[in-house]
């Protein structure tokens, strides 16, 4: 690794997951390291199993040791500043302080609302955990220079909760604009040459992302004679899902690509129609939502003024929530995005990205050298 200039301020990107996979994080991750070394600061990411120049790793099997290793890492080495990003993680307070108290500024990337993640995080047991995460987080709050999160209603609950400066970074990769793309051929690979095709792209992760929904959806629709589809994109609980589509669907209207490498993600997309809003919970705003306006899938949203509609409000089409609103979306003609939309999309996704940039020069600006 190159020698960091002593001219410039160093920031320690403590990330405590593994960077090597094509996800939603790692592309939050590499969007600000980018965008603070751009405004000046030298960044060393510390995360593990990743091959990528810029990133301390460790490749050990040990769970334990690839979570201690990064936060060793960062109380220990000389910086001006550090991000945290686990979020609702037990130690996050204590850990913030203690960076505070090695002379670092603070930074907290928090990019999805901590309530969503302790339900994950803690299991059965997150009720009786809220509690010392809502201290934790209040902590985190009183040490940070800035936290960033990364939908308006977590930028709102941060802000009246926690206090301190909170600024919005969306989750936003870099398919956004038109390029070279790898194409494979779906519609003829599955024999769906004519039909509706729904996509979802993302964690394959039960009751959380409104997957099931969109099974019930299909389903109904097929029964009243239209032809439409469920393409499911990504890794998680594949199994779950495929019982699911065997209780519900067709054989042949359901389709898993597991692997989906950047370069063909966008030329999969423009081969599908429609993408659904339907997460119990509407103030997640994962990069999928940017990545379907993009490519120019239409978004249909359950109508609850959920963050999706607060970010992409002129791209995405509206739905009561149920399962026959949405089949009734359906029966009335999915309008695809057609190419003025499609560039006015990917405009305002350019406009909502340089945020990062905003931010950063911001973050590096407060930083002693």
């Amino acid at each position: 690794m190159a020698a960091v200039s002593q001219h410039l301020p160093r920031v320690l990107y403590v990330a405590q997951d593994d960077l090597s996979k094509n996800s939603g994080y790692a592309y939050r991750v590499d969007r600000l390291r980018r965008a603070m070394e751009n405004a000046g600061a030298a960044v060393t990411v510390l995360g593990y199993c990743s091959g990528a120049p810029a990133i301390e790793c460790t490749c050990t099997k040990s769970r334990l040791f690839r979570r201690l290793w990064p936060l060793w890492k960062g109380l220990a080495t000389p910086a001006s500043g550090a991000v945290i990003s686990s979020i609702g993680a037990p130690y996050n307070g204590i850990y913030a302080l203690l960076l505070r108290l090695s002379g670092k500024t603070v930074i907290y990337d928090a990019h999805d609302l901590v309530q969503y993640v302790l339900p994950a995080t803690f299991g059965k047991h997150w009720a009786i955990a809220t509690p010392w995460i809502a201290l934790s987080e209040r902590l985190v709050g009183v040490a940070a220079a800035v936290t960033i999160t990364a939908s308006p209603t977590a930028r709102e609950f941060y802000a009246k909760r926690y206090g301190g400066f909170v600024r919005l970074m969306y989750n936003i990769r870099g398919n956004n604009a038109p390029a070279p793309l790898v194409r494979r051929d779906i519609r003829k690979e599955f024999g769906w040459q004519s039909a509706t095709i729904i996509v979802y792209a993302g964690g394959l992760q039960r009751g959380v992302r409104g997957i099931e929904r969109q099974f019930e959806a299909v389903a109904a629709a097929r029964a009243r004679g239209m032809n439409v589809v469920l393409l499911l994109l990504g890794y998680g609980e594949r199994g779950y899902f495929e019982s699911l589509g065997a209780a519900l669907l067709r054989e042949g209207s359901l389709r898993f690509i597991d692997h989906v490498a950047p370069e063909m993600m966008g030329g999969i997309l423009r081969q599908c129609d429609v993408a659904v809003s339907a997460e119990p919970i509407g103030y997640l705003l994962p990069s999928k939502y940017f990545d379907y306006v993009a490519s120019g899938v239409r978004v249909v949203a359950i109508d609850d003024n959920r963050d999706v509609i607060r970010a992409l409000g002129e791209f995405v089409a509206r739905y009561d929530g149920s399962t026959e609103g949405l089949v009734q979306y359906l029966t009335q003609g999915v309008e695809r995005m057609d190419v003025a939309s499609v560039e006015r999309g990917r405009a305002l996704i350019r406009s909502l990205d340089g945020m990062a940039d905003k931010i950063a020069t911001e973050i590096v600006e407060n930083l002693d050298g």
